[in-house]
């Protein structure tokens, strides 16, 4: 279980939301997903919504923004209708409920279906005209970047291990592994070289418990904490290492050698499969969830097959 994950009580929503709203509440529940926030679903007024707790509001400030900025009918992006303090160390957000299902509740005959439209909302959000602003890696709505190059970026996943974020060496204080870390490491630095400075907006964290979808249709794409701006195959990266087994990468090489070519398609995405690889390996053992550490490493070893 991960230790850094929010925890609130139903019981404090339930009050919170009632004050909040100063009238009737009603079909408060809680919803699966997210490795920090707690979600709860509600109706008021007919209208379904879905309330959003976690220690820090970036997150949702960034959901705000996307909103504002890009949401089309290509890309359903969900309102967020408020922003404010749960309490003195959370913060909340309450914005529309996508219909739907979430991909990872999908049935294989579901995923498929679906599949061909997940492609076209990535494209949708790929090809959007973003902020003239210095930088790539994660942004903020305030125009601040979290690297001044892409390649910096990439590199910047070894902060994670070694403390510079997080105040703590991971080789040190947990179950990470440094000779797993170095080879991986290594491995992906020599694919850096095929990277390019490319400036696209990047969803981050496309797939699984942040996109819903009823039969054909993808209804919400939300959860835009870890957007970025850099090289869009960084998106198919993140779905394929984190999509089910079924998730035909062969569908993404043809599509984008045949149908919108990129060059050094299969290097990059194999730099970026490592970099997320890394980035979870970290993530894991920082937040203490060695079953789910032991999977990323079998993932790595199935990505260099």
């Amino acid at each position: 279980m991960s230790t850094i994950k929010t925890k609130v009580k139903l019981e404090n929503v339930v009050v919170f939301l009632q004050n909040h709203y100063q009238d009737d509440v009603s079909d408060i529940a809680f919803v699966e997903g997210g490795e920090s926030s707690q979600a709860f679903s509600f109706k008021r007024e007919e209208q379904e919504l879905i309330i959003r707790i976690n220690a820090g509001s970036k997150g949702f400030e960034k959901d705000k923004y996307v909103f504002e900025n890009f949401n089309s009918p290509n890309i359903p992006v969900p309102k967020v209708f408020d922003i404010g303090k749960y309490d003195d160390k959370h913060h909340y957000a309450i914005s529309e409920k996508a219909s739907g299902k979430l991909l990872q509740n999908l049935s294989d005959e579901e995923y498929e279906a679906i599949f061909p439209e997940l492609v076209n909302v990535l494209n949708a959000i790929h090809k959007n005209e973003i902020p003239n602003v210095q930088g790539f890696g994660c942004w903020s709505p305030d125009g601040s970047m979290e690297a001044k190059t892409w390649k910096e970026y990439i590199f910047a996943v070894n902060k994670y291990a070694v403390g510079e974020i997080n105040k703590t060496n991971l080789f040190e204080t947990s179950f990470l592994e440094k000779d797993v870390w170095n080879k991986y490491y290594k491995q992906m630095e020599s694919l850096t070289q095929y990277c390019f400075e490319e400036k696209y907006l990047i969803h981050g964290d496309y797939g699984s418990d942040n996109v819903t979808a009823e039969k054909s249709n993808v209804t919400g794409v939300f959860d835009w904490e870890s957007s970025k701006y850099g090289d869009f195959l960084y998106d198919i990266a993140w779905l394929n290492f984190w999509g089910p087994e079924r998730n035909p990468m062969s569908f993404f090489k043809n599509y984008y050698t045949k149908v919108r070519p990129v060059k050094n398609f299969t290097e990059r995405i194999l730099c970026y499969q490592l970099r997320i690889g890394l980035s979870s390996l970290s993530f894991y053992a920082f937040s203490n969830q060695e079953d789910k550490y032991e999977s990323i490493k079998r993932k790595l070893v199935l990505f260099l097959d």
